[in-house]
């Protein structure tokens, strides 16, 4: 059953990823367009590897990401948290 919004489409010139392991945000795996997004690095544009979701203090959902090239971790809130505690 396809669970995606009608209004969810990829948009021109962002890459996404379309087939993933178990649990990686894929096309493939039910994720939406905008989850399946590639997420680059601001500094020098090389794709970022997810290394972990983290539970702050606060209790938000942060994605944390890592550039290879910069040596650096990049945190990216996501829009909405469907996820339950």
């Amino acid at each position: 059953m396809n669970t995606r919004k009608p209004t969810d489409r990829p948009e021109h010139g962002k890459q996404y990823v379309l087939c993933g392991k178990p649990g990686q945000k894929s096309i493939a795996n039910g994720n939406t367009w905008q989850e399946s997004e590639v997420k680059t690095c601001k500094q020098c544009g090389t794709p970022l590897d997810l290394v972990d979701d983290i539970d702050y203090e606060s209790g938000s959902w942060v994605e944390l990401y890592y550039c290879e090239n910069c040596d650096t971790y990049s945190p990216v809130k996501p829009l909405t948290d469907t996820r339950t505690t």
